[in-house]
């Protein structure tokens, strides 16, 4: 009989196996029915605790990412965008749409989105990680969009278990240290068990600067190598302008000066180009032309200070106990608890166009030449306006603050789930299950590093600050002044209840069977609330980390689910066995209202050896808090503006024929004034200030799942298991919305005129915003426009999943083999912003609409050799070649560049396993055997952080690890 689950290694394989004739039935991941083998209606892939260990799992994510069956999500190296948080995304499908489970049971998520962070479940207790993909809602309920990852706890133990391990870097930093210490024993006789685990984790953090790749800001100017690049806000005043480049030089003779040394003319060509908008004051007062691009660019290089892997303090406890009241009577209970402490670090505030100033023209910083300068530009000499005598001058400047120091955000996350419940018999065919259990996760943010733009303006405006003294003018008392510290504190609470019961009916039987319908069947209660409470700081007046908007809200559903499996026929000719299955579950929010979910699905065994199996599924998942409540909030995505020509811009990877479309578009539905248009649109910053809103009346997203495939294991080739599962999943109603940079292209390349409502823009033609700030409205429309949550996506992912492990003995006195192989092979990977959009296809691409890479390949491939007390395990991860989704948009954009697609990845592990004695058991690996350097990118939004993908493509370097288990 096949296992129906693929592993990633020899020994889980014989592990199930006598599971499986241990015991008279026992329960997988996807069913509730209890069944006589590890078979499951829908595909499986199980990772064993021999693999976990094999890769030297202390966080799960390190692992589990590597699977072809998920895209990474955040991770140790997610500094920015990232959260602190370990999540999971089944597909790419994002990991709001993968349920989250330990032994079958939900866990708390954590912040307004409600998804958990895998980094509260205890790592050293894991026994296994089972996925189910393509959809689970009529078994797990809401979120089993994409599918489940389900972890099995080990709850029953007896003895003692200490393992210490520490990991470290060839290249110095990212070390990891863990120890866990796991305590149980049986009671009254054997009638009761219970096991106490603990557990301690500290991760060493690495600066983006601590490496070659990551430690400045590059950009891919097609010139045969990366050049530097990085922020407009230095530490030093940019002075912003409508046109710096029509000044009378005789006004200003030493800035016509240094033009003439730094660069050719403002805005033309040669080594340095200079903006034709902006100029900066230097260390000595002097007006400086600013230069853009080149190699000897005024951009800050703000990769430094960056994380490339975030500390981490973690603490795990966690308890279980087991007690036979009798025959028919277990009552069970479990409680787990962590505190994770994550740093997160970002060079400091960067302040924009939201630090407007007004100073008089007798303001003493003013020197004669910039006084000259701002006289001569009517955008900046406005006049008398306050009646007073004096002319005023009107400003904006770009300004890093780096005085206050870096920014900084400590995430302190306490998370405790305790529960349970009774379990057993009801006679010979029926058992039962009622369980109960609350859940809180409260997540402390503290945030350093703000500046608050009130204070910033008093200080100059007041004539305290002299904003054009450069680099280092603020004096400590004046930072401490302006600087804020903000705190955001979240709440998630859940409060569960389950009752099911399970067994066959003999009434109703096939006479082809000898095993009559077995069914499952049961209620279900949940309660979610959730709070994020951001203090004042954290308003519109502070620069540095995002506006913090309040957020709480909670939901609660009532549901009822059933679950049937009859087979039809068994052991006749060419179908040794032939079963149909089926479930169905209700479910009545207090948000949405009622949704249903459901599946059906058949298994067929023409011979023991081969078993085909199919199933079609209807999944759903309910709006979270954050989706239902979200107020107005502001955040800065990466945005390239066809309209723009400057170096961040993205007229100049357009082909002709797009550039003369978008000219037009840019004119008639952006309302850029032709000369504007012509003179050459700037782009100040490739990061967009957008409004983003949640929305009302939202409904749950219902998601179509198809998954067929075949088992084999050849009877002439014992030990050999193959599988093959196509995979079909189709979102039409997905909560999201179109992108800052979706809309804008929308708007310029496509024409959409009502996609342009949402983009505002200066009077130079600059892009200025999505949405309409507060109190604003500079379209004039009388609606206040934002990025909205809508049920207006639409998400198709399909594909083949494959698996084949082989374990064999040769004909030699050196132990035995196994070799296995997990993979997936991509059809397509798409998604649909909008109704008004077309459909985006993200197989094979990278960055900007579509993210983390999606390779059309991915696999997974060991090999172990086990010989007496010695496991021997070498592993291949295989990642295939990656293009830039912008080539899809842009015509012209690869000729501009050097970099537009990524080769494939194989990265080597190497790991041995030696039972020194009967207690103590030694351990080490290498990781990244060959050191492979990920893949350097500079093209701006493109790449995610520190110029690559480090969540896809191991930044770290070669790795080693040592470890030992000693067990009583």
């Amino acid at each position: 009989m096949l296992t129906g689950v693929a592993t990633l290694s020899a020994a889980p394989i014989a592990m199930a196996q006598e599971d499986a004739a241990s015991q008279d039935v026992i329960q997988v991941t996807g069913s509730r029915i209890q069944r006589p083998d590890v078979t499951a209606p829908s595909p499986v892939t199980s990772i064993s605790e021999a693999t976990l260990e094999f890769n030297n799992t202390i966080n799960l994510e390190d692992t589990l990412n590597d699977l072809p069956q998920l895209v990474p999500a955040f991770d140790a190296s997610s500094n920015n965008p990232g959260n602190g948080t370990a999540t999971l995304s089944l597909r790419g499908l994002g990991a709001s749409r993968t349920l989250i489970l330990v032994d079958g049971r939900r866990m708390v998520g954590e912040g307004a989105g409600g998804v958990v962070n895998i980094n509260s479940i205890p790592s050293a207790l894991v026994e296994r990680v089972d996925i189910v993909t393509g959809g689970a809602s009529a078994v797990y309920g809401s979120d089993a969009v994409a599918g489940v990852v389900n972890f099995i706890i080990k709850d029953d133990f007896e003895g003692v278990e200490f393992d210490v391990s520490s990991r470290w870097t060839e290249d110095g930093g990212a070390g990891n240290f863990n120890t866990s210490l796991t305590m149980g024993g049986n009671f009254d006789g054997g009638r009761g068990n219970a096991v106490l685990s603990m557990s301690y984790n500290d991760r060493e953090e690495l600066f983006q600067g601590d490496r070659d790749f990551s430690r400045d800001t590059l950009i891919d100017n097609g010139s045969g190598s990366f050049g530097t690049t990085g922020s407009i806000n230095i530490p030093n005043t940019l002075l912003l302008a409508p046109d710096f480049s029509n000044f009378d030089p005789s006004v200003a003779p030493g800035l016509q000066a240094n033009i003439n040394d730094r660069c050719s003319n403002l805005g033309g060509a040669g080594a340095d180009t200079c903006w034709g908008f902006g100029v900066f004051v230097d260390d000595s007062g002097a007006l400086q032309p600013f230069r853009t691009a080149g190699p000897n660019n005024d951009r800050f290089n703000y990769a430094p200070a960056n994380y490339l892997q975030l500390p981490q303090e973690r603490y795990n406890f966690a308890s279980f106990v087991t007690y036979e009241i009798n025959e028919n009577v277990e009552v069970y209970g479990r409680a787990f608890y962590t505190n994770s402490i994550v740093d997160s670090q970002l060079a400091p505030t960067p302040g924009g166009t939201q630090f407007d100033f007004t100073i008089d023209e007798n303001n003493p910083f003013l020197t004669g030449e910039l006084r000259a300068l701002f006289d001569a530009n009517s955008s900046i000499n406005v006049g008398d306006i306050d009646g007073d005598g004096v002319n005023e001058y009107q400003f904006t400047t770009g300004r890093r603050y780096e005085e206050i120091g870096n920014r900084n955000s400590l995430r302190d996350t306490h998370t405790y789930q305790i529960g349970g419940g009774l379990r057993g018999s009801i006679n010979a065919n029926w058992d039962y299950d009622v369980y109960a259990q609350y859940a809180k996760s409260r997540a402390d943010q503290i945030q350093t590093g703000n500046v608050s733009i009130s204070a910033v303006q008093a200080i100059v405006e007041e004539g305290r600050w002299n904003i054009f003294g450069g680099a280092g003018s603020l004096t400590p008392e004046l930072a401490e002044e302006i600087s804020r510290t903000g705190a955001i504190f979240s709440t998630n609470e859940q409060v569960s209840a389950v009752a099911s019961v399970s067994g066959e009916i003999e009434q109703f039987q096939s006479p082809w069977s000898s095993t009559p319908l077995a069914i499952a069947t049961g209620l279900e209660y949940r309660e979610e609330y959730v709070r994020r409470q951001p203090d004042s700081v954290l308003g519109p007046d502070v620069m540095g980390f995002n506006q913090s908007t309040f957020i709480e809200g909670s939901y609660d559903v009532y549901e009822f689910f059933g679950e049937a499996n009859l087979p039809l026929i068994e052991g006749a000719e060419f179908a040794e066995y032939l079963a149909l299955n089926a479930g169905y579950r209700y479910s009545d929010y207090s948000s949405v209202g009622t949704v249903e979910s459901y599946f059906v699905g058949a298994e067929w065994l023409p011979i023991d050896s081969v078993r085909f199996r199919t199933q079609f599924q209807r999944a759903v998942r309910a709006p979270s808090v954050s989706d239902l409540f979200q107020s107005d909030s502001n955040g800065f995505p990466g945005v390239q503006d066809p309209c723009s020509t400057s170096s961040s811009g993205a007229f100049n990877l357009l082909s002709p024929e797009q550039q003369t479309a978008v000219r037009d578009n840019c004119i008639n539905l952006e309302g850029i004034d032709a000369a504007t248009f012509d003179a050459g649109v700037p782009q100040a910053n490739s990061q967009v200030e957008s409004i983003f809103r949640g929305a009302s009346n939202l409904e749950a997203e219902e998601a179509d799942t198809f998954t067929i495939g075949v088992q084999w294991s050849p009877e002439f080739v014992p030990g050999l298991d193959l599988s093959v599962d196509y995979y079909d999943i189709e979102i039409a109603n997905a909560l999201g919305g179109a992108t800052a940079q979706q809309v804008i292209n929308d708007c310029v390349i496509n024409g959409n005129a009502n996609a342009c409502v949402i983009t505002n823009r200066q009077g130079n033609g600059a892009l200025d915003s999505f949405g309409d700030r507060a109190g604003e409205d500079p379209n004039g429309d009388g609606i206040a426009q934002a990025l909205t949550t809508e049920n207006q996506t639409g998400l198709f992912v399909k594909g083949f999943d494959y698996s084949a492990t082989y374990t064999f003995s040769p004909n030699w006195d050196f132990g035995s083999l196994a070799l296995g192989i997990n993979g997936t092979i991509l059809d397509t990977n798409s998604f649909q912003p909008t109704a008004s959009l077309g459909v985006i296809e993200c197989k094979g691409f990278y960055g900007a609409d579509c993210g983390e890479p999606t390779p059309e390949n991915k696999f997974l491939a060991f090999g172990t050799w086990m010989y007496g007390p010695l496991d021997l395990t070498l592993r291949w991860s295989h990642i295939g070649e990656m293009t830039d989704v912008q080539t899809q948009f842009y015509g012209a954009y690869a000729e501009g560049l050097d970099v537009t697609s990524i080769d494939a990845f194989n990265y080597w592990d190497i790991n041995a396993n030696y039972q020194l004695t009967d207690a103590i058991r030694v351990y080490g690996g290498i990781r990244n055997i060959f050191e492979q350097e990920p893949p350097r990118l500079g093209d701006g939004p493109q790449s995610e952080q520190a110029n690559t993908w480090p969540a896809t493509y191991d930044p770290y370097g070669r790795q080693f690890f040592l470890g030992l288990t000693a067990t009583y």
